[in-house]
C-alpha cells in the first residue's frame, strides 16, 4: 500500500487565545499556527488543520472528522501548568487519552510530552532544578535513544531550544526514556503499548523553535526570570534577547554564536527539526 500523501496532521493548541494574543504582542508568533508552518515547511507533504481544546468555545474537531481521519497528531508548547488541573488543561488530557486508545500516532513538544503523561498514568510537577529557558544544554541520548527514529540524523549529544518549568516526575506504564541532560532526566521519551509499540513520541524541549521565538518569550516573561536570578536587570534581558533575533537571522555571525556558546544543533535547520521530520516520516513508514 503506498505511503499517504498528503499526510493528515491534526495540529493542537496547548494555549488559549489570550495567551496567544500575548504572545504576539511581544513580538513571538500564535502557538498552533507556527507549529503549522514548521510542519508544513518540511518537505514531508504534511497538510495540517488545528484544534484549540484551550478554549472553552473551540475544543471541537474540524467538521465532519474524527481522530482517526488523521494520520498524525502534534501537541504544541503551553504556558498551562497541568498539575493546576484547570478545565483548559483537563480538556487536552481527555483529547491525548482519547488520541492514545485510537492508536493515533502523536508527537509532543514540551507541554505536549507532559499531557500525554498524565493521560496515560504518569505525574508532572514544577522541576525542583529550576527553569530550563533559552537553550537546553548538553541533552545526551541514552539506551534506546541511541538507536530509536526519533534521532536519525541527530549527534548523541545535542543542545536544543527549551523552554519549561516543569518536568515529568512519575513515569507512565510503557514510557521509555531516550534522552536527559543536567536539568531534567526526561529530555525525549517514547509511550508504548503493552506489545511494545510505540503510540507517542515526545521531547521536553522544542525541536519547533527558533531563535527568535525563544527570544519572545523571555521578553514576555522577563519579570519572572529576573526574579529566577537569570538576568540582572531588563536591559541584560533586552539585550540577550535583541541578540537571540539578530543570530535568528543571520545564523553565520559567529562572534553572537561564540558569545552565547550556540552550535550547529540549534542554527542548522535540519538538525533543529529533525525529530519533527523523522516523526512525519515514520507517518510514512519510512
Amino acid at each position: 500500500m503506498p505511503p499517504p500523501s498528503p499526510l493528515r496532521i491534526l495540529v493542537v493548541e496547548g494555549n488559549n487565545r489570550a495567551y496567544n494574543v500575548e504572545k504576539v504582542k511581544w513580538g513571538g508568533a500564535s502557538t498552533a499556527e507556527h507549529y503549522v508552518a514548521v510542519l508544513e515547511s518540511l518537505g514531508e507533504g504534511a497538510q495540517c488543520s488545528i484544534v484549540r481544546p484551550a478554549d472553552a468555545d473551540e475544543t471541537g474537531l474540524p467538521a465532519t472528522t474524527a481522530l482517526t481521519d488523521f494520520h498524525g497528531i502534534a501537541w504544541t508548547g503551553s504556558g498551562l501548568n497541568i498539575y493546576n488541573a484547570e478545565p483548559a488543561a483537563m480538556r487536552q488530557v481527555d483529547l491525548a487519552r482519547a488520541a492514545i486508545a485510537a492508536r493515533v500516532p502523536v508527537f509532543g513538544s514540551c507541554w505536549g510530552l507532559q499531557v500525554a503523561t498524565v493521560a496515560t498514568g504518569g505525574t508532572v510537577r514544577r522541576n525542583p532544578r529550576g527553569r530550563e529557558i533559552g537553550i537546553a544544554r548538553r541533552i545526551l541520548r541514552h539506551g534506546e535513544g541511541l538507536d530509536h527514529p526519533l534521532f536519525a540524523g541527530k549527534p548523541q549529544a545535542f543542545d536544543a531550544i527549551g523552554v519549561h518549568l516543569d518536568e515529568v516526575e512519575t513515569r507512565p506504564p510503557g514510557m521509555v526514556v531516550l534522552a536527559a541532560n543536567a536539568m531534567s532526566d526526561v529530555q525525549a521519551a517514547v509511550i508504548r503499548d503493552a506489545a511494545g509499540n510505540d503510540l507517542f513520541w515526545g521531547v521536553q524541549y522544542h525541536p519547533e523553535y527558533g531563535l527568535k521565538d525563544v527570544a519572545a518569550t523571555m521578553r514576555r516573561n522577563g519579570h519572572a526570570l529576573i526574579a529566577d536570578g537569570l538576568f540582572a536587570d531588563r536591559a541584560g534581558l533586552e539585550r540577550y534577547a535583541a541578540d537571540l533575533k539578530t543570530l535568528d537571522a543571520d545564523p553565520g555571525r559567529r562572534d553572537l554564536a561564540w558569545q552565547y556558546g550556540i552550535d550547529a544543533t540549534v542554527l542548522d535547520p535540519a538538525l533543529r527539526y529533525a525529530e519533527l521530520r523523522n516523526w512525519l516520516r515514520s507517518l510514512r513508514g519510512r
